[in-house]
């Protein structure tokens, strides 16, 4: 499973938004930019990157745990999120990821997103409407190379409480249960990276924990 991972605003919109985040991770809650490491590194990064008259110029790193970044809407999470993903190229700097360059401007590095290892979970699940359950947690299976694939879907969608559910299209689940396919969906592709941006915000706070908790227990399966 995914080595390492790294959620983006989780419950900005909650006063104790930190606090709650780091007790349904089990580990330190860290403010905007400030980030916590334990063992190994997973992610490097010192980039720059400007859009109309928005500018980021961040740097960090991130250990191959469980790291939470808040911070209000608009300073960037998301876009850091994306350029570490690789669907966004910074205008300069550098990205390490599990000790090796996949951006850097000044040797000319560029390593596509396809090639990086990492999955996403976003927002709105971001699910084939047109494909059951089980074609949507399978989509991204077929295209990771047969030598890495460790996992069969239906058994990572046992795990996630998904078998029951197999056959339905994503309009009939409620909204933790698309966001259980969108992570079973990211995990078949072997990542050593999960990157979920907001993937909780638009879920209540019951549901929110339980995701929380899900990921916890994935990270430590």
């Amino acid at each position: 499973m995914a080595t390492g991972a790294c959620f983006g605003g989780y419950w900005n919109r909650c006063a104790r938004g930190p606090q709650l985040a780091a007790e349904a991770l089990n580990c330190r809650a860290a403010s905007q930019w400030q980030l916590s490491w334990q063992i190994k590194l997973m992610i490097s990064f010192d980039l720059k990157l400007k859009r109309y008259d928005f500018s980021l110029d961040v740097s960090g790193e991130f250990d191959d745990g469980i790291t939470a970044i808040f911070g209000p809407s608009g300073a960037g999470k998301s876009t850091l999120l994306n350029c570490i993903a690789g669907s966004l190229r910074p205008d300069a700097g550098r990205i390490e990821l599990d000790g090796g360059v996949v951006f850097s401007s000044v040797d000319a590095v560029w390593t596509a997103p396809d090639k990086r290892r990492i999955g996403t979970v976003y927002q709105d699940g971001a699910l084939f409407p047109h494909l059951d359950i089980q074609g949507n947690i399978e989509f991204g299976y077929r295209l990771i190379p047969q030598a890495i694939r460790r996992f069969d879907p239906l058994d990572l969608a046992e795990f996630l409480g998904l078998s029951a559910l197999l056959a339905r299209k994503p309009g009939e689940l409620s909204g933790g249960e698309r966001q259980r396919v969108a992570i079973a969906r990211a995990l078949v592709t072997e990542p050593k990276i999960l990157l979920c941006d907001e993937a909780t915000s638009a879920l209540d706070t019951e549901s929110t924990v339980q995701i929380l908790r899900l990921l916890q227990q994935i990270r430590n399966r």
